[in-house]
């Protein structure tokens, strides 16, 4: 069984508007927390939570997940949207079902935050996605 957080890296590092942005040597989409010292724009993915489903049989192994997205821009406010747009086009087409076609992937909450620890702060937006994850691949 593969993570939902690594199978969103590893088909984001082969789509072409987010390595644009977020670099390929190293590529910037990072699981949970960013490396110290990375250049931003970043990317940090987390699983919040999964609700399994259940047939008569017993568990399926089809989840929905619940997956909270961080894209750190650093101190230019601007870039946000750029790699949200590129993160937009990449969930509509993402998988975690090996189900050819399906891409059911809603994004259902996003807000713009500052981190303050830093000075200057490091702006970020949060993007929170439901999507459906084959636990059997």
């Amino acid at each position: 069984m593969t993570p939902i957080e690594a199978k969103l890296r590893n088909a984001a590092a082969l789509d072409a508007g987010l390595a644009a942005l977020l670099g390929t040597a190293p590529f910037r989409w990072f699981d949970t927390q960013e490396t110290p010292g990375a250049a931003f724009p970043a990317v940090t993915v987390q699983e919040i939570s999964a609700v399994p489903l259940y047939a008569n049989t017993g568990q399926n192994p089809m989840a929905l997940v619940r997956v909270q997205i961080t894209i750190w821009e650093g101190q230019a406010a601007d870039e946000t949207d750029s790699v949200l747009n590129a993160l937009q086009a990449f969930l509509a087409t993402f998988s975690a079902t090996s189900i050819p076609g399906q891409a059911s992937n809603r994004i259902v909450n996003r807000w713009r935050r500052m981190y303050t620890e830093t000075q200057p702060g490091v702006y970020l937006r949060m993007v929170d996605v439901m999507i459906w994850n084959n636990d059997n691949i």
